[in-house]
């Protein structure tokens, strides 16, 4: 027999997610099903399962439906840890997966390209989890594959096969540290601080592997303000997991003279007695609604409004600006942007900060698609859910979420 104290736990998780998508999830007139349905079709499925593995990968793939990658679930980390980790951590690289931190035993496999674990591709062996995460064709993110790939493994002895080599592992019971090599670009460090910088044939080339650095831009307009001035900067966020938007515009401002403007954006709007009236509305019959109308009960302004609410669409919208009008760039000279599948969130408002104003080429592949201010919430079967809360598309219209910023100059 189940037990019921553990149902109605995970009954109330389920209903917690559905709920707060309910509530904040900006996306829905894109979407292809029906989430309400989907809802009830999960909590059938949840009242036929037993295990604890089987509930979260349930979880895991009620959010990953929404199809965006700020909204997901979080593994607990206890059963994550029972569950086991990896002792080396897979990085995208344009089309396949390179092998990128490691624990210190394992250092000599970093960028090693993983080909197949357990004589299974892997490839075919990612595909497998496209349900349960966030991802745009082959690509999944690397946090992603680290929490889920586990699950897929056995406890000891596990092959990977990489193109050069054989890597044979077991799962650890604690998340291990792992290290991750420098980027290396050649030429000679020339960093102000903590940023990595490198000057090679007249060409500085700035690492930015977040934007959680209050001194970056601080960082840079030392390196800038140096003589003699480098023939080309190139900003690298080709793997930078975002962080605050506000550090990347004070970057950005070193750069770009002016005003600049990178996502409109829109997050749900809620008023209780709108909402309300929209319940009313869609009891009334034509007849009844038509009456109303001609009685100036209501405005047809009123109508469509009620059934945007209706259909999750009432939105408060607004456009990013940042910059002044009379700002100067520190730096006029030639520049690039380097970006990548692994250019996350606020690292994602830079790369657009310089494709819309013009700045800037973008240079890689396109980005992973995933910003807008996420809500989090802790549950009581231990694990949590993310609900992205603003919705993005670049102020020239194009769409952003689920595909990313594609680069003006792909290498």
């Amino acid at each position: 027999m189940q037990n019921t104290s553990l149902i109605a736990d995970r009954i109330a998780d389920l209903s917690a997610a559905w709920a707060k998508a309910d509530a904040l999830f900006p996306y829905f007139p894109q979407l292809d099903f029906d989430f309400d349905a989907w809802y009830r079709e999960c909590l059938e499925q949840l009242l036929q399962t037993d295990s604890e593995k089987d509930f979260h990968l349930l979880m895991a793939a009620f959010l990953n439906r929404l199809g965006d990658g700020h909204t997901g679930y979080l593994l607990p980390r206890s059963f994550r840890d029972s569950a086991g980790r990896l002792p080396f951590s897979l990085r995208w690289d344009r089309g396949l997966y390179r092998i990128h931190g490691t624990t210190e035993g394992l250092r000599r496999f970093q960028g090693s390209e993983a080909v197949s674990v357990n004589d299974q591709p892997l490839a075919e062996l990612i595909q497998s989890l496209f349900p349960y995460v966030y991802h745009i064709g082959p690509f999944v993110p690397s946090w992603a594959l680290s929490a889920m790939l586990p699950l897929l493994l056995k406890p000891e002895d596990n092959i990977l096969r990489t193109d050069d080599d054989a890597l044979v592992f077991d799962l650890l019971h604690a998340e291990p540290k792992l290290e991750v090599p420098a980027p290396w670009y050649g030429g000679e460090d020339v960093s102000a601080g903590k940023l990595p910088m490198r000057l090679k044939n007249g060409t500085l080339t700035i690492h930015f592997p977040d934007f959680l650095y209050p001194e970056a831009a601080a960082e840079v307009k030392e390196a800038l303000s140096r003589r003699p001035l480098p023939d080309k900067v190139a900003l690298d966020i080709s793997d930078c997991v975002g962080g605050m938007t506000l550090y990347a515009q004070q970057v950005a401002e070193l750069f770009i003279p002016g005003v600049f403007r990178t996502f409109r954006k829109w997050t749900r709007q809620h008023r209780a007695d709108d909402e309300a009236s929209a319940s009313q509305f869609a009891l009334w019959t034509p007849e009844r609604l038509e009456d109303a109308l001609r009685s100036g009960l209501c405005t047809r302004e009123d109508v469509e409004g009620s059934r945007k609410y209706l259909r999750r669409a009432a939105y408060e919208t607004w456009e990013n600006t940042y910059g002044t009008p009379e700002a100067q760039a520190l730096y006029t000279g030639p520049l690039e942007v380097l970006i990548s599948r692994n250019t996350v969130s606020a690292a994602e408002d830079f790369a657009a900060m310089f494709r819309l104003s013009g700045r800037a080429p973008l240079v890689g592949e396109a980005t992973c698609g995933a910003t807008g201010t996420p809500y989090f919430r802790q549950l009581r079967t231990g694990g949590r859910f993310r609900i992205v809360s603003i919705g993005c598309e670049l102020c020239d219209g194009t769409p952003f979420s689920g595909r990313g910023i594609e680069p003006t100059v792909n290498p």
